[in-house]
């Protein structure tokens, strides 16, 4: 290594130079010493290193302008610099600039420079790296950057990166999905208050499981917006690690049609099963009807004749009969109802056991003829997921299974269901057969929709789909399985809900009517019969005024009568039982805390919200003597208090 006299005035700044020359060769950086007091700058010294970046010979540098090097799109900018330095500004100690090698190459390179006083002279020691990888970098970088903002830009699902939560990048489907108002908006909110609450729980709780444990998660939809949204995304979240540390990148895709036309196949799936049914469910009403009429018919034509207490007593017999008839048809009914309900919470928690015996219960009239069933129950926690809807997964398994055996026999076929524990997070529910089965190519296709193995005009080839709609969106599997020698076993899964038991059903529970108090009801129903019964029901307590509407019973309450109770149907023209207590509510308050509904269940989904929200019992039909009586006195108390 030659360094020449530089003029630093004694041997040891040469050996100095020489050692951050071996230093600056070693990072591959080349050195150069400029004398900066005369015009033009002169260059006194250029390591090899610098003279390879430059692609010039030493002899060819020393002694000459450093501007030979520079490509001379760069001079006007060093002659900007210049000039600044002689107003007294002082020069960049780092800057980047482009050279010219003599074969015409153009060469990216980075200056560091600092100032040397030696003596009268001014001189500038220059650090000189070759910058082209740095830049070929910094442009593959850009271009990747870019091509990432046009993919994502132009993706058919929203995308969204999130850091603890919080939005840094959004693309403009994404800013559209989530309902924000624009980019800027969204960047740096929380994912979660773009959600309704119970689904912010539910996505925070998938989000730190993610990051927790590295485990990537099957797609889950969710309702974004507020509480009265019915906008839903199917979302995919990925983790990924970044130099900030963990980062999730969601994909959102707009689901809404599709949730729209699963809600329509499942309701036909609903009425395709009620109709699969309605023989059956016809002929399960029509034996208790058969017996209540011939019994009435019986005691019409006895009553007369009715003189001894042995003869009253067989009178008696006969009404217990009949009443017992009305409460099957009553409880048929009432299964039939629960079966019905379209808008209960799909993420539960939920029963299982009673979901399975309810489906048992609209199934068993036909199946009792094709086959044994077999319960084998253990004790389970409650499930994530809708208790009617998972009604209609079980009813649907079982029709599957009595159709499987065509020509049962309940001597020689079964139908098992079981229903365990699956460790602590599952619960898992079989619904066996002993029928002809399910051909092993087949069964990978059972579950898509329109797919059936039936004969024509027995299945719609929907049942199994909308089942593993149903179980997948409680976060749960459903997979069909042969049995040796034959046979189709199905199996349910469902997760463990975090609740540790279930809401009850609701129920009007009301203290024993005070037998000597004698109230003013007024009762409102557009029902004759039922109008007429209620009045003879109540009137041998309490004085009762009738009204066949809402606008007669509101005329009557604005006449200036006042009740202790109101017994009101909701189902009725011209003002239905919600749009009274609205009324009376705004008018008189202190009356509209009197109110009894009482309903035959068949409502719509605003109605269904008002007896949800309505701080007022209601009773189902048919109904008792006695619950009428106590839910007046019941509430008569409290119009007191």
């Amino acid at each position: 290594m030659s360094v020449p006299d530089v003029g630093l005035g004694s041997d040891q700044p040469l050996s100095v130079l020489r050692a951050v020359e071996e230093a600056a060769d070693h990072l591959g950086l080349g050195i150069a010493v400029l004398d900066v007091t005369i015009s033009p700058e002169t260059v006194l010294y250029v390591s090899d290193a610098a003279a390879r970046i430059f692609g010039r010979a030493r002899e060819e540098l020393e002694g000459n302008s450093p501007w030979i090097i520079l490509d001379p799109s760069e001079i006007p900018a060093q002659e900007r610099r210049l000039a600044e330095r002689g107003r007294g500004v002082a020069p960049p100690q780092l800057f980047e600039s482009m050279v010219r090698r003599p074969d015409g190459v153009r060469v990216p390179v980075e200056f560091a420079m600092t100032r040397v006083l030696e003596g009268r002279r001014a001189l500038s020691v220059v650090f000189i790296r070759d910058i082209t990888a740095r830049r070929a970098a910094e442009e593959t970088l850009r271009l990747s950057e870019s091509r990432f903002r046009a993919l994502v830009e132009n993706a058919p699902d929203g995308v969204v990166i999130l850091r603890d939560r919080k939005i840094t990048f959004i693309n403009e489907l994404a800013v559209r999905l989530l309902g924000v108002p624009d980019r800027a908006t969204a960047l740096g909110t929380d994912i979660l208050a773009l959600m309704p609450a119970d689904e912010a729980r539910r996505a925070g709780e998938r989000i730190g499981h993610m990051i927790a444990t590295g485990e990537a998660l099957d797609p889950m939809e969710y309702r974004v917006g507020d509480a009265d949204s019915n906008r839903f995304v199917e979302i995919k979240s990925i983790l990924v690690e970044s130099v900030d540390g963990p980062a999730v990148v969601a994909f959102a895709r707009d689901v809404t049609a599709r949730k729209r036309v699963e809600q329509e196949l499942l309701r036909a799936d609903r009425l395709a099963a009620v109709g699969m049914l309605s023989a059956a469910v016809a002929h399960e009403i029509n034996n208790p009807l058969t017996y209540v009429q011939l019994c009435l018919q019986f005691l019409e034509r006895s009553l007369v004749d009715a003189s001894t207490p042995a003869q009253r007593q067989a009178l008696l017999d006969h009404l217990a009969n009949a009443r017992h008839g009305v409460e099957r048809v009553a409880t048929i009914v009432r299964d039939l109802r629960t079966f019905a309900r379209s808008h209960d919470d799909d993420r539960g928690p939920a029963d299982v056991v009673a979901a399975v015996e309810h489906a048992i219960k609209l199934a068993e009239n036909e199946l009792r003829h094709r086959a044994r069933l077999v319960r084998k129950f253990e004790t389970v926690p409650l499930v994530t997921g809708g208790g009617s809807r998972l009604e209609q997964v079980f009813l649907n398994l079982l029709i599957n299974a009595m159709h499987a055996l065509p020509d049962g026999d309940p001597a020689r076929d079964e139908v098992v269901v079981e229903i365990a524990p699956l460790g602590d997070a599952m619960v898992e529910i079989i619904v066996a057969d002993t029928g002809v089965g399910v051909p092993g190519p087949l069964r990978d296709r059972v579950f898509e929709p329109f797919f059936t193995t039936k004969p024509i005009g027995e299945g719609t080839g929907l049942g199994l789909s909308v089942c593993r709609g149903i179980v997948e969106s409680a976060g749960g599997s459903i997979a069909l399985e042969g049995v040796e020698p034959h046979g189709t076993r199905v199996r349910v899964r469902l997760p463990v809900h975090q609740t540790t038991r279930a809401a009850p059903e609701p129920e009007v529970t009301v203290a024993a009517a005070e037998p000597g108090r004698r109230l003013r009801v007024l009762v409102v129903d557009d029902e004759p019969l039922v109008r007429r019964m209620l009045a003879v029901v109540l009137s041998r307590r309490h004085d009762v005024v009738l009204a066949e509407n809402g606008r007669d019973a509101l005329a009557e309450i604005q006449r200036g009568a006042e009740f202790d109770a109101i017994v009101c149907d909701l189902m009725m023209p011209e003002l239905n039982g919600m749009e009274l207590f609205e009324a009376v509510s705004t008018a008189i308050p202190a009356l509209a805390t009197r109110f009894v509904f009482i309903t035959g269940g068949a409502l719509g989904p605003r109605l269904a919200k008002f007896l949800d929200d309505v701080d007022a019992p209601t009773l189902y039909k048919p109904f008792q003597m006695q619950v009428v009586l106590d839910a007046v006195h019941a509430a008569a108390e409290r119009g007191r208090g």
